[in-house]
């Protein structure tokens, strides 16, 4: 298992991110941000972790970055093991993501998210805390849902409205 991360973001999401590294025992090699620029030959051994907010801004920098990714999960978190986290993803404490659940590429589940069975998040997506998704829901790609939002079951759901 490589150890060693790259963080790509400097503000209050990589903050979180740094924390959740270094509980895991993991290594903070570098941070790039738009003050330190990436260097894709730096770390050729690491795997970064985009830790920005801004799902926009997350995609962009996801299309430049020549490592792998990381895909992080708190070890407060409970992930069924038929559930399938994409690579980039980011889940925090508490988070419970039920059997046969679909999270996308480079998603950020915020703390006391509930993703019910079968539900599927798109890429580049973020849960905001205490939010709930129905099972067989679908938030699509980009979407940013709210906290403590209730999205039912085999709902259709993108940037803060049903479809």
């Amino acid at each position: 298992m490589i150890n060693d991360f790259i963080i790509y973001g400097n503000g209050g999401h990589a903050k979180v991110v740094k924390e959740l590294i270094q509980l895991i025992k993991g290594n903070i090699v570098a941070v790039y941000d738009n003050e330190t620029l990436y260097d894709p030959l730096a770390f050729p051994d690491a795997q970064v972790v985009i830790a920005i907010g801004n799902n926009e801004c997350r995609k962009a920098v996801s299309e430049k970055i020549k490592h792998p990714f990381a895909t992080l999960i708190h070890p407060k978190a409970v992930v069924a093991k038929n559930a399938m986290v994409a690579a980039g993803t980011v889940i925090l404490a508490n988070a419970v993501i039920q059997e046969q659940a679909v999270i996308g590429k480079h998603c950020i589940i915020q703390p006391n998210v509930t993703i019910d069975h079968d539900a599927s998040i798109g890429d580049f997506t973020i849960i905001y805390p205490n939010s709930y998704i129905g099972g067989e829901a679908k938030v699509l790609d980009n979407t940013n849902v709210p906290p403590n939002s209730f999205i039912s079951r085999q709902t259709v759901f993108i940037n803060t409205e049903l479809v």
